[in-house]
């Protein structure tokens, strides 16, 4: 079976400008794209967080893809976390193999850099090869932020789209029972996807690991409607910096 790893996350403003603002009045590095508008989060761990405007840059972006992209427009609607992204840990011709071979149906897209999209709920977008982070953007965060811990999805169907992931990642995961509800739990690479049920539908929150031992989410009048959860431990495996004594 094919490893992941999430690489990717689309995240989409009405005011961009102050969401690029609130976002580092929080501590974050944001960069501003030079060339279209947007802006970047780089996380320590080699996730993307990337700002799309409300107007025009959800747009650009489906409009690099086929019918399957298209389709997801009216699904966003007013949604600020969009879709998520995983990259394969294999060549290209090896996922291709590996989609068909689970039966997973698949479009491949152009543009400069080829990639696939799933049709089905919640459609990781499978990037290849990894697009490394420039060396000279920042990713330290002055608020700790060292990276991705989960990516918390919801879904009408958790049975059926459970068995999508099992046969996508090529692990059973595991179930649980919380006050929401229940939920299936799989890891990609270093990170967790908590799929629960629920009767809404797509990415609700985003779990960020942090260098401080706290935990609690984000003022969301701050991260102006995304739904940011902050999980620090002390016993998590250091990431970046923190093997060389940097706090």
């Amino acid at each position: 079976m094919l490893e992941f790893r999430v690489s990717h996350v689309l995240l989409r403003f009405e005011n961009l400008e102050a969401a690029v603002q609130n976002f580092r009045d929080l501590g974050f590095a944001v960069v501003r794209s030079p060339h279209w508008g947007g802006a970047w989060i780089y996380l320590p761990d080699g996730v993307l967080l990337e700002f799309l405007p409300h107007q025009g840059g959800l747009e650009r972006f489906l409009a690099r893809g086929g019918e399957i992209l298209q389709s997801r427009l009216s699904q966003y609607g007013q949604r600020r976390l969009l879709d998520f992204c995983l990259t394969p840990k294999a060549s290209f011709a090896e996922l291709e193999a590996h989609l068909r071979a689970q039966d997973l149906s698949y479009e491949t897209l152009g543009g400069w850099c080829p990639h696939l999209a799933l049709p089905w709920f919640p459609l990781p977008l499978l990037f290849n090869p990894l697009m490394p982070q420039p060396i000279h953007l920042p990713s330290q965060h002055p608020n700790g932020v060292v990276g991705l811990h989960a990516l918390c999805l919801h879904t009408p169907n958790l049975l059926g789209q459970t068995l999508r992931f099992r046969r996508l990642l090529g692990q059973q995961g595991f179930f649980e029972n919380t006050a929401q509800g229940r939920r299936a739990i799989f890891t990609i690479g270093a990170h967790l996807l908590y799929l629960q049920t629920s009767i809404e539908e797509g990415l609700q929150t985003l779990i960020l690991r942090t260098r401080h031992p706290l935990e609690g989410r984000l003022d969301r009048a701050q991260t102006q409607g995304v739904a940011i959860h902050l999980l620090g431990d002390p016993v998590l495996e250091p990431v970046l910096g923190d093997e060389k004594g940097e706090r």
